[in-house]
């Protein structure tokens, strides 16, 4: 209903554009029946673009509820019983027969793949589990998925121990944890009937980049000198293989079989796709919709409008200021789209998560999406308008019979 609204309006504040601006423009408001459709059309498709955009943002970006691709295709990760967290809560430290039955696994699957990169991964319970909590006046969330920061760790990522801040509780590479507000280290027994439970609140985090950004990858670990001061139990969990690869399908299968045998399970990786993948496959499936839009309703406008092209080449008019018309056309209706989808999409996604960004959570600005959208559809679209018009009409000197 606004779209006739907004052309409309945009006519009248291009009188001191160029010319060939100004009777695109104009042809615009003429035919705005045509064109009103035309730009709700493009966006919408814009607005479901972003929108994807900014939710998964938003999504991808919870440093608690952490979510993503699981894995590189090179690693894999050995699991003694009850430590998967895809398939249990991992709230159990693994027997002395699971851990020798796990690190000779893990030996045999590094060398049928390889390498010997492999890297015990130590969970700490008291007695039962530990968990990082969020709890405000919406309720709580949390994750119970944290290993133990063991020197042998450090040194596989090469984080050297000066470079952490003296006090730290847990480091990590999941962006927005660290400053996150409402934060509780907690540990004791979840499961108990009457739960006993001890908290560290407010935990001083500390983000490094060295730390892998995977899901199931070791990237929130809570100090060894913190889980001793604790009296945490401590026990290897889990080994993390590396290959000099890609694994292939009969290597997982190898490895699943083997796993198998000796009562274990091996996770690799799986088919979510990353932050990036979600944003730009959104972003340019949105561009394309719009594009084809305009390339449509441009089409039909200026078929209407060929007795005035006629008129223009017949007076002097070159293929300059034909192409001059086109291009513009369709990139004033591409800028049109990108602003009101966008701003829609900005509205819709604030009006979702007003309480988030309340509660302190960075504002949502996928710049590169942003400026693919904003600037590159325009762009694009009068790029393929100039290059598609300016050829010569057929007859100027009279009216075509139709």
């Amino acid at each position: 209903m606004l779209a006739p609204v907004i052309i409309g309006r945009v006519a009248t504040l291009a009188r001191r554009v160029p010319l060939a601006a100004r009777i695109a423009v104009r042809d615009l408001a003429r035919y705005r029946a045509r064109s009103g459709a035309a730009l709700a059309a493009a966006t919408l498709a814009v607005f479901i673009a972003m929108l994807i955009t900014l939710l998964s943002t938003d999504r991808f970006t919870e440093p608690l509820d952490y979510t993503g691709p699981n894995l590189p295709p090179n690693q894999l990760v050995v699991y003694t019983p009850g430590d998967n967290p895809a398939t249990t809560s991992g709230d159990t430290l693994p027997s002395a027969r699971q851990l020798r039955a796990g690190q000779a696994t893990a030996a045999t699957i590094a060398g049928t793949l390889g390498t010997r990169n492999v890297l015990p991964l130590v969970s700490a319970v008291a007695p039962t589990d530990t968990g990082l909590q969020q709890v405000g006046a919406g309720g709580g969330q949390g994750t119970i998925d944290i290993y133990v920061a063991t020197p042998a760790l450090l040194r596989h990522y090469g984080i050297k121990a000066s470079s952490i801040s003296p006090g730290t509780v847990l480091i990590t590479s999941r962006p927005g944890l660290q400053g996150s507000p409402n934060l509780l280290f907690q540990y004791g027994n979840f499961t108990a009937a009457n739960p006993v439970l001890k908290f560290i609140p407010a935990p001083s985090i500390q983000t490094l980049a060295n730390l892998p950004t995977d899901v199931s990858d070791p990237n929130l670990l809570v100090m060894a000198s913190v889980a001793a001061r604790l009296r945490l139990r401590e026990a290897t969990v889990a080994w993390l293989i590396q290959a000099p690869r890609s694994l292939s399908p009969v290597q997982i299968n190898s490895a699943r079989r083997v796993a198998a045998a000796a009562g274990l399970t091996i996770e690799t990786k799986n088919g979510t796709p990353s932050l990036d993948e979600v944003r730009n496959d959104a972003t340019a499936a949105g561009i394309l919709v719009a594009l084809g839009v305009l390339a449509m309703t441009i089409g039909l406008i200026r078929s209407e409008t060929s007795g005035d092209i006629r008129t223009l080449t017949a007076t002097g008019a070159s293929a300059r200021t034909r192409r001059g018309i086109t291009a513009a056309t369709a990139g004033a209706l591409g800028l049109l789209a990108a602003l009101v989808g966008t701003a829609a999409a900005y509205l819709a996604v604030i009006a979702s998560t007003w309480s988030k960004l309340l509660a302190g959570h960075a504002a949502l600005l996928p710049w590169l999406d942003l400026a693919a959208v904003l600037a590159g559809l325009p762009l694009v679209a009068a790029a393929g308008g100039w290059l598609l018009a300016g050829r010569e009409p057929r007859a100027i000197t009279h009216q075509p019979l139709e």
